[in-house]
């Protein structure tokens, strides 16, 4: 009984107070009459700021003479937005709600004037070089060639915009977001810069803004700007209006700030890019694209139809039920679509599309894997087609062998690019789970019947660093088909290899690096064409390498090896090494180096025919040349080297070319490899007309050669893959 009367003593009492509190108060049956800004409560509005009116208090007044005090923090007031971008007055409109949330709500509206005026600036303690300097030459030590020029576009605005430091009325030391500059453009004419008298004939320069927009007339010149902060702010004592030059070289070309920039190199017809390319005014009318920030490319900074979304697998499902009941739809729903190029550039014959990188990076290691590929859910179990940037070249018309020579030229240089899909191991722990899901990563850049160079690049751990491939439309079999110069490169870490030649012609690899692929450095296939299928059919491969370091020690462990059931051919040669060595026959070995149980193979370069994994029945073309000494030719014009394949080819044993002569070649037949010690090793040579036993390998491996080339028989008609191997010393 008490507690009831307790509860009912509490509600009387809150009732009372609130009876109370509406008896007291103003008149109820008041009306407004007029809304006003008390003196001193408007804060003062800067340049580039964002106002806050939380403490502006507006004074209503009534038709009974009272008035009323209200915050500007009260849900009852509302402000609109004012462009505070430049200095100037605005109208600020301020809204007050009258008896907020009921029936009666009432809104009352009045304008202000509001004047946005500069920042105020008591003193300029710096003035520093635009980020584009600092970042230049910060990024440039990362590469082979520090020398490059910095490259500027055309097709859009250039931002040039210095560091500047000031003190401001509040105590706050920051840099200036707005400030005026005078701008000086000197034009490159021999060896010297002089001043040019008509700027606007090759740019139009904000020193508002600090924006440089070069016009046509400004193509393939360079030019050299000086930029300094106008005396528009006092100065501190001691510092001096500093001026900043440098030079640039003016392109046909769409500068990069974003990813939607980045889109301009897209100029498929239906392009996915094509709204994003709308809403920025991006023109995909260039020759090339130039980046001046680092980039990072994420799922939300690209179109949503690269992705898998679950409204397509659930029609997949509609109409496919049989085979989307073994689907993981979750795993696919969001998963990247096998076959995308992110980015693609259709070139045109006799037309050049570059990609300048001014020493920035694009980062796309944290983008979804490829998991639903070639029509078939395989996550980590395909080989992905995916890739971040497509540049195709035209097979139109390319009837003679002057049309390759001259066909379309892509330019890539002076980029730093990461991917999502590095080398993988068993061998690094013996708890470590394979991890072959990477084989869905992207491709860095895969290019089409067009000539190719990368200069100047840093590739880590992409699916595959670089895809070249061939003419896919004509049998026109011309070596120069398709050239590609690889200049300067460092590709590192990749799931499969760096550089994958799909009937690429002719690739020269010059100062550069492929190094810890998780399969080989190379692989080169020999393609077909529908139809008869002879040796002289088809797009081969031809790869010379110069001053470079071709190194992908493997032991077969790798998730690339594991995935392609290819761990077979690394014991094989491991155990031709073993033979070697338990014989004592010469002082070199296969093995590049151990770890505990793992031993590891140098395989460079895997030449084999275009139906990947699988044995052919036709000879393949192509040559493997590193600094002079060619280590693989299966063109060989040397009469007997027919002879010497057919018969390793009888007998299932490899053929080992060194310096390309097959004269130096060998084959190891009838090897038992569980019983290495009773194995002969047959020598060819041009003495003899068959084979014969012989007790030493002396001149198996040429002292001047670091490379060899061993040819595995996959037929009885002289189908060879051959896999280049680097060799070494044998340890005492």
């Amino acid at each position: 009984m008490k507690k009831i009367m307790l509860t009912f003593l509490m509600v009387f009492t809150f009732g009372v107070a609130f009876l109370v509190a509406g008896c007291c108060g103003d008149d109820p049956n008041k009306e407004f009459v007029s809304m006003a800004i008390k003196d001193g409560t408007m804060p003062t509005v800067n340049v580039g700021s964002t106002p806050n009116f939380s403490n502006v208090v507006v004074v209503i007044s009534y038709d009974d003479e009272s008035t009323e005090e209200i915050e500007g923090s009260d849900e009852s007031l509302s402000f609109s937005t004012i462009d505070t971008s430049t200095e100037g007055e605005r109208i600020l409109v301020i809204t007050y709600t009258e008896n907020l949330g009921t029936e009666d709500e009432e809104s009352h509206e009045i304008q202000v004037n509001v004047m946005v005026v500069p920042v105020g600036v008591l003193n300029v303690y710096g003035v520093a070089a635009p980020e584009v300097i600092s970042d230049f030459n910060a990024n440039k030590t990362l590469f082979k060639d520090s020398t490059s020029a910095y490259y500027v576009g055309d097709a859009n605005e250039f931002i040039f915009k210095p560091q500047v430091l000031a003190l401001f009325d509040s105590g706050d030391i920051n840099q200036l977001s707005t400030f005026t500059t005078e701008t000086t453009i000197e034009i490159l004419e021999g060896d010297s810069f002089s001043a040019v008298s008509n700027v606007a004939y090759y740019v139009e320069v904000d020193n508002e803004n600090q924006t440089l927009d070069f016009t046509e007339n400004a193509i393939n010149n360079t030019f050299r700007i000086t930029m300094n902060v106008a005396d528009s702010y006092p100065f501190a004592t001691g510092v001096v209006n500093p001026s900043f030059s440098f030079v640039v070289e003016v392109v046909d070309g769409w500068n990069v700030y974003d990813v939607a920039d980045l889109s301009a190199m897209d100029n498929r017809s239906n392009s996915p890019w094509a709204e994003i390319q709308s809403e920025n005014g991006i023109s995909t009318d260039v020759d090339s694209i130039i980046l001046h920030t680092d980039l990072t490319i994420t799922k939300d900074s690209v179109p949503s139809s690269f992705f898998y979304t679950e409204e397509e697998m659930d029609a997949f499902g509609a109409t496919n039920q049989s085979v989307y009941d073994i689907l993981n739809a979750n795993d696919i729903d969001g998963s990247f679509k096998d076959y995308s190029s992110i980015l693609q550039h259709n070139v045109g014959k006799n037309e050049t599309f570059s990609m300048i990188g001014n020493y920035y990076s694009i980062d796309a290691s944290d983008m979804p894997y490829v998991t639903y590929i070639s029509n078939t859910w395989q996550p980590g179990g395909g080989e992905s087609h995916a890739q971040l940037f497509m540049i195709e070249g035209t097979a139109s018309g390319l009837l003679e062998e002057e049309d390759y020579k001259n066909n379309s030229v892509a330019i890539i240089k002076n980029f730093n690019l990461f991917g999502n899909a590095n080398k993988s191991t068993a061998a690094e722990g013996a708890n470590e789970i394979l991890t072959t899901v990477k084989a869905g990563g992207l491709i860095m850049m895969k290019t089409g019947n067009i000539n190719t160079t990368l200069d100047n690049m840093n590739i880590t751990s992409f699916y595959i660093s670089f895809f070249p491939q061939g003419n896919n439309s004509n049998y026109h079999l011309y070596r120069n088909n398709c050239y590609t110069l690889i200049n300067n490169v460092v590709a590192t870490d990749s799931y499969n290899c760096n550089i994958y030649a799909w009937g690429a012609g002719q690739i020269d690899i010059i100062n550069s690096e492929l190094t810890n692929s998780g399969g080989p450095a190379i692989i080169a296939d020999h393609i077909y064409k529908a139809g008869p299928e002879t040796v002289e059919d088809g797009l081969p491969t031809y790869i010379n390498v110069e001053n470079s370091t071709l190194e992908s020690l493997v032991n077969g462990t790798e998730s690339w090896f594991v995935q392609h059931g290819a761990t077979g051919y690394v014991q094989m040669i491991q155990t031709i090494d073993q033979l070697f060595r338990a014989q004592s026959l010469n002082t070199k070995t296969l093995i590049a180096e151990s770890q505990g149980e793992y031993s590891y193979l140098n395989i460079q370069v895997l030449f084999k025919h275009s139906s990947a994994e699988g044995p052919t029945s036709i000879p393949i073309r192509g040559s493997l040349t590193i600094d002079g000494v060619e280590v693989i030719n299966f063109e060989s014009t040397d009469p007997h080297y027919s002879e010497y394949a057919s018969a390793s080819s009888s007998t299932g044993a490899p053929l080992f070319m060194v310096d390309g002569d097959p004269l130096a070649s060998y084959a190891l037949g009838n090897i038992d490899l569980q019983n290495i010690q009773n194995s002969s090793l047959i020598q060819f040579n041009s003495s003899n007309t068959g084979t014969e036993t012989v007790p030493s390998t002396s001149g198996i491996f040429a002292e001047d050669a670091s490379e060899i080339g061993l040819l595995f028989p996959i037929t009885k008609n002289e189908g060879f893959m051959g896999i280049a191997l680097g060799y070494y010393n044998v340890e005492a």
